[in-house]
């Protein structure tokens, strides 16, 4: 259902405080489609144009939805570029990340906002760019 090149920063619709990531096209060693970020990594809002690329800690996912301690699956550096664009990069650690490599990628918020004017934080991405695309 979801393009092959999809991005979902979300929630799981069964527990509204469990925070995923989902990506239709895997990062080499990247262990599962979906990732549970980290309850203490700041939520999706907290990250902004205005901020630093944020890292964020990645784990498997338990029945009940919440975070597999027992199993880290790395690392997620999230920037967002602007409104409509975020730069994003998987990593096969747990130890500290603050720059991107050259496995990075920018995709683009797909859709429309609302009759309110706005749009979820992150959507599905249109496609994906390479990382020398300019800002």
């Amino acid at each position: 259902c979801y393009e092959g090149n999809h991005l979902f920063l979300g929630t799981l619709q069964e527990r509204d405080d469990t925070r995923i990531m989902t990506v239709g096209q895997l990062w080499p060693g990247q262990p599962n489609v979906l990732l549970v970020i980290d309850p203490a990594a700041p939520s999706w809002t907290e990250i902004t144009a205005a901020g630093s690329p944020i890292a964020l800690k990645a784990w498997g996912q338990e029945r009940d939805g919440t975070p597999m301690y027992g199993y880290p699956h790395g690392t997620v550096l999230i920037e967002v570029l602007g409104d409509q664009r975020i730069r994003i990069e998987w990593f096969d650690t747990h130890e500290p990340v603050s720059s991107f490599a050259s496995a990075a990628r920018i995709y683009e918020r797909q859709g429309r906002r609302d009759a309110t004017g706005d749009a979820p934080p992150f959507a599905l991405p249109r496609r994906v760019s390479s990382p020398s695309a300019s800002r």
